[in-house]
């Protein structure tokens, strides 16, 4: 059994770190990672999968499975030009086309319609990952499959007086997912076939908006059973949604939903917290616990700056880029990403913790140029030197995904949710450092291929 105590939580306590760091370190750490998820690499004549325990269903999604790791192998092999991981990245890619249908079947944790068509463990997030290789490899396969999977999500709609819904639920997570998805094939395929489920479906997600009298518009999560508190960032709330009805903007021209966009990005002002210099936007608005900030991307900066940059790129407004800043700097005010706190707790995954920081650092620092976000984010790589086992194969991050559940550390090769995803921040420091930042971004990610 393991010994892990040195990632035990704490309020207050600092990452463990590295100091002055060349960045070759950096790679150095992504190709230990790589050495250790392969061993966990199978192949079929379906192409490659991967597997810690074979007593298991299968994990095809981004959150936990194949498709984040098919993600990580081909950005790794176009940034280092290694064909070896580049061809491993397509077979897996292959896999999802050939048993995407398997995805219908994973309920997950909700038991309501379509939900196993969500955008982090479902079909969509499988999607997302097709597209990707099909806008840049143009495989029949994958166009093959992408169409299927828009025939099948298109079977299943629920109309409602001429708007449909898969969920009932607005959010990222759900419905607003399945817009993302429509849109970006529509795009992809440059294709108007879609154009009708596109404005029904958002028109339905439009239809949820809730006026607050604090400031601008709010969308709550609607899914049946989903009785937790309001969460108004990134993944189940106001900003992502904000984000999809940009989008819709983009792709129609119609004023409305950038209008109510707005309305969305009002809101997440108001009631958002200061902090030192910056702001912070609770992990829930009305806590029930005392207020808590995530700080990476399903409810944190990382996420919910993605609506303001967004909307900054639509409309020129300064203002958007500086909500962003403000961000940044309540980032720090809270001691990330050297610290840990309420909501920073004892994990370096790209969804929650220190790896979806660098990210979002990264990301600022390629749209403004300013260099204490770089600062930021080489602390942030500093802290992944450190905070790492060395495994007999390569090497890997323990870490405790949930929040509520500190003292349950695990490892694991995810995208979202481990080493897949930490080596792909780092990565994206190395390529910043040296060559210069170029990595394609997924369809819930307006941020930029390269540096401005």
């Amino acid at each position: 059994m393991e010994d892990y105590r040195a990632y035990e939580f704490k309020i207050g306590k600092p990452f463990r770190y590295t100091d002055n760091a060349e960045p070759e370190r950096y790679l150095e750490k992504v190709y230990e990672a790589e050495a250790w998820i392969r061993q966990f690499q199978k192949e079929d004549k379906d192409g490659i999968y991967w597997s810690i325990d074979e007593n298991k269903p299968i994990d095809f999604s981004f959150c936990d499975g194949i498709s984040g790791l098919a993600y990580f192998y081909l950005e790794l092999g176009k940034a280092t030009k290694n064909e070896e991981y580049t061809d491993i990245g397509l077979k897996a890619s292959q896999y999802l086309a050939r048993n995407w249908r398997k995805t219908l079947s994973a309920k997950g944790f909700f038991d309501s319609p379509n939900v196993e068509l969500n955008i982090a463990s479902g079909t969509i997030s499988l999607a997302t990952v097709l597209l990707q290789t099909y806008r840049n490899y143009k495989r029949d396969i994958e166009e093959k499959a992408l169409r299927e999977i828009a025939d099948e999500i298109l079977s299943r709609k629920i109309e409602t007086g001429g708007e449909i819904t898969w969920t009932d639920d607005p959010t990222l997570l759900f419905d607003g997912g399945i817009e993302l998805f429509f849109i970006a094939l529509a795009e992809t395929l440059d294709s108007k076939e879609y154009d009708h489920a596109i404005v029904a479906l958002v028109d339905h997600i439009l239809s949820k908006e809730i006026r607050d009298e604090r400031g601008g518009s709010r969308w709550e999560n609607l899914l049946a059973g989903y009785t937790l508190d309001k969460r108004p960032n990134f993944e189940l709330g106001t900003a992502g949604v904000g984000y999809i009805l940009s989008r819709a903007y983009e792709y129609t021209h119609d004023v409305k939903y950038l209008e109510a966009a707005e309305r969305a990005a009002k809101n997440i002002r108001a009631i958002s917290v200061r902090r030192g210099r910056g702001i912070l936007v609770p992990y829930r608005d009305e806590p029930t616990e005392g207020l808590i900030f995530y700080v990476a991307t399903c409810h944190g900066p990382a996420g919910t700056s993605k609506l303001f940059y967004n909307l900054y790129k639509l409309t020129g407004k300064t203002e958007y880029l500086e909500t962003i800043d403000e961000l940044y700097e309540g980032l720090r005010a809270i001691g990330v990403p050297e610290r840990q706190s309420a909501g920073y707790w004892n994990n370096t995954c790209i969804c929650c913790g220190t790896a979806g920081t660098l990210q979002f650092f990264l990301n600022y620092y390629n749209v403004s140029g300013e260099r204490k976000s770089l600062e930021a984010a080489i602390k942030a790589g500093n802290i992944l030197l450190s905070e790492n086992e060395k495994r007999v194969a390569g090497r890997t991050w323990p870490l405790a995904f949930t929040r509520v559940t500190p003292e349950k550390i695990s490892e694991t090769y995810a995208y979202n949710n481990g080493s897949s995803g930490i080596a792909s921040a780092l990565l994206q420091l190395y390529l910043t450092l040296t060559t210069g930042y170029k990595y394609d971004k997924l369809i819930d990610d307006p941020y930029p291929q390269k540096a401005i």
